[in-house]
């Protein structure tokens, strides 16, 4: 190639022996110390300097070995090789970009209906409690009116009485004006209690300032650090399957060790905590499962379970016995008071109104603040404990295999035995209360119904799953998130 020519444009009209730049010119000097073809205007204007300049003759191509030729040629095959594997792969790229484009696309579209679900839901129960606010002052004004009209009523009859009988004085007469004088002290009383209302009732819309701040300060659906809580409709139980996985980072800066995730749970703001048993730490994930702020605990976590809008509690081994830890969901997450109770902690949920801890053959029930209410054994040693989406059961893993629901005060409903199940297999359930269980043995995610039965594996070792330690469902997103053990990375898999 003549040096100042362009690089290849795809016009293969452009090979032969004439120069690029000058097409008039033919190709018939060779610089040997850049090792290029050169036409004489070339080699006149841009190469003046080179030592090396000789025509290309026959007597100069005898000179050429064979073997270059033979080279040329493997080289060229070779170059036509990679260059079809380098756009069979960026042919590839393209439809995987096409692809992620439609999937991002279609994911914001039901982003916006899910915002659009939430408002309508909103206005819908905005509007009615405006009716009943409405219908409530509405009935208190009207009987107020009613009340001054009947008066109004009874007075004007009896003026007019009063005057056609002013002259007479009569038994009739001084009852009627004893009457009246009751009659006008009801009406005092009643226009002194209206008057005191110093200000009538009213109907007014005020939006919430946090619902306020969110919408001015959302920039776009996938930024910032604003979030959804509600609950999905319930369908039909079944067997999830897998729309897509990813898996996300979940070390820290000041993280010392490998993350060891023992526990997670889902916060009614759709965020998700996780406890990190190796660096001792709580890590609060937001929607996109970023983390995005972190709490040093002062033991070894055990388990972890949402309380209620501000609260979480988490579970640590102290010594023989275990500390109940409470956790402050304001802007940061806080160490808040805690308590400690006899016995190493197995497993911990949570409602609102109580604590419960499963601690060698029992489960108990505490206050949040540690009062003990009351306690109830399943025959045998127990694990992890979950409750239902409607707190009225518990569901818990024993000893000999077994996996069991009963409800909160101790009645046994069903149990089931599963093979190679320990105490240490976490728990999750779903808007359905499908239960879903990691599985050390065989590397995989399992599911059952409500009602116990096997519906299958949802996730094994061919998505990647590698000894799961600990699983939550994100019920806000329909996702499955699972944290293996010593792993810096939780998978999360989009469910169908």
């Amino acid at each position: 190639m003549a040096t100042g020519s362009k690089l290849f444009d795809g016009n293969l009209s452009d090979f032969g022996v004439f120069c690029d730049g000058h097409p008039e010119m033919t190709l018939d000097i060779i610089c040997r110390d850049h090792d290029m073809v050169l036409c004489s205007v070339c080699a006149s204007e841009k190469h003046i300097a080179c030592a090396r300049l000789e025509p290309i003759t026959n007597d100069f191509i005898n000179t050429m070995k064979k073997k270059d030729f033979k080279h040329f040629g493997k080289d060229l095959s070779e170059m036509k090789r990679l260059l079809s594997k380098l756009k069979s792969k960026r042919e590839e790229d393209k439809k995987k970009l096409q692809e992620e484009t439609e999937v991002a696309v279609k994911e914001i579209e039901e982003f916006r209906k899910l915002i659009d679900w939430v408002l309508d839901r909103m206005e819908r129960k905005g509007k009615e409690y405006i009716q009943k606010r409405y219908k409530e002052l509405n009935k208190v004004v009207t009987q107020e009116i009613m009340k001054c009209e009947e008066m109004l009523a009874f007075f004007e009859k009896m003026k007019s009485h009063w005057k056609s009988s002013k002259d007479l004085i009569s038994v009739e007469q001084f009852v009627n004006m004893k009457k009246g004088r009751q009659m006008m002290e009801k009406a005092q009383k009643l226009c002194d209690t209206m008057k005191n209302h110093k200000h009538r009732e009213i109907v007014k819309f005020t939006v919430d300032p946090k619902v306020e701040n969110f919408a001015r300060n959302l920039s776009w659906f996938g930024k910032d650090r604003t979030y959804l809580s509600f609950e999905q409709p319930l369908s039909f139980p079944r067997l999830h399957e897998i729309k897509h996985e990813n898996q996300f980072d979940i070390r820290v800066k000041g993280d010392k060790h490998v993350c060891c995730v023992v526990d997670m749970c889902q916060l009614q703001d759709g965020t998700i905590l996780t406890a990190d048993l190796a660096n001792r730490r709580l890590k609060q994930l937001d929607v996109l499962y970023h983390v995005v702020d972190t709490c040093d605990l002062p033991g070894d976590p055990v388990a972890v379970s949402s309380v209620d809008a501000e609260n979480a509690a988490v579970a640590l081994h102290n010594g023989t016995d275990t500390l109940i830890q409470t956790i402050q969901l304001k802007d940061s997450l806080l160490l808040g008071d805690s308590f400690t109770i006899p016995g190493r902690c197995k497993g911990l949920t949570c409602s609102s109104d109580a604590v419960y801890v499963s601690t060698g053959d029992k489960i108990c029930k505490y206050t949040i603040t540690g009062e003990h209410l009351e306690e109830f054994s399943t025959g045998g040693a127990i694990g992890r404990i979950c409750l239902t989406l409607d707190y009225k059961k518990v569901i818990f893993i024993g000893d000999h295999d077994r996996l069991g629901v009963m409800t909160k005060s101790g009645e046994a409903c069903k149990e089931i035995q599963i093979q190679n199940l320990t105490s240490e297999n976490a728990i999750a359930v779903d808007s359905n209360d499908q239960i879903m269980i990691p599985m050390l043995d065989s590397h995989s995610i399992v599911q059952y119904s409500h009602d116990l039965q096997k519906q299958g594996d949802i996730a094994g070792p061919s998505n990647g799953i590698r000894n799961p330690q600990s699983v939550v469902y994100d019920r806000i997103n329909n996702r499955l998130v699972v944290a293996m053990k010593f792993k810096n990375v939780i998978k999360v898999f989009e469910l169908k």
